[in-house]
């Protein structure tokens, strides 16, 4: 009889170290799913942020690309506030509270040509990408800058007279959470002769 209480006791252990191993197990694998799941929500925040700012580059070169047809078609007049539908007056605070804040909801507006761009990258985006642009104003010479020199040349250089208009364009983007923005902005330059 003493022999069978040994066997039992042996049997109690063996119980206590597999339970410890399984725990152990359970711990590693428990580790690896959450450590899984943080890099797939890490490459979804890379994947967000890419199309946001792949929308933003694209609503930048569409806000360039309505600038450069204003001038191509109209012959070299100019585009004042007045004139221009996308305009908002340069270091005002809509402009600077554009530039600024995260949220699109507060001004700018979308493609010239009406083109969605959230529907052209699979509406992932959560609104609409937007834009601005602002004429950059000179209190010298009335925002202008003459080039060239005055004579009978039709290029500045080349002894004729032109002028160059400056513009600021701003495009901005969030990603489809809402929380991650992309903004983007360059100077345009259009001669006039």
């Amino acid at each position: 009889m003493k022999r069978q209480k040994n066997k039992n006791k042996q049997k109690g252990v063996a119980l206590a170290i597999g339970m410890i191993l399984l725990l152990t197990v359970s711990i590693i694998g428990i580790t690896s799913m959450k450590s899984a799941m943080l890099e797939d929500r890490m490459a979804a925040g890379l994947k967000n942020r890419e199309l946001s700012d792949a929308a933003a580059l694209s609503m930048l070169s569409a806000a360039e690309h309505w600038i450069y047809a204003f001038f191509r078609t109209n012959n070299g007049t100019d585009l004042t506030e007045d004139s221009c539908q996308y305009c908002i007056e340069s270091r005002s605070l809509e402009s600077l509270a554009f530039r600024t804040e995260k949220s699109l909801t507060y001004g700018g507006f979308t493609h010239p040509q009406g083109v969605s761009i959230n529907a052209a990258y699979g509406g992932v985006l959560a609104e609409e990408p937007k834009f601005i642009i602002e004429l950059m104003k000179s209190s010298t010479n009335n925002y202008a800058v003459t080039v060239g020199e005055s004579g009978g040349g039709d290029r500045p250089g080349e002894g004729g007279e032109a002028k160059l208009r400056f513009f600021r364009v701003v495009s901005k983007a969030t990603d489809s959470s809402g929380h991650m923005y992309s903004a983007y902005e360059s100077v345009f330059t259009a001669v006039l002769n």
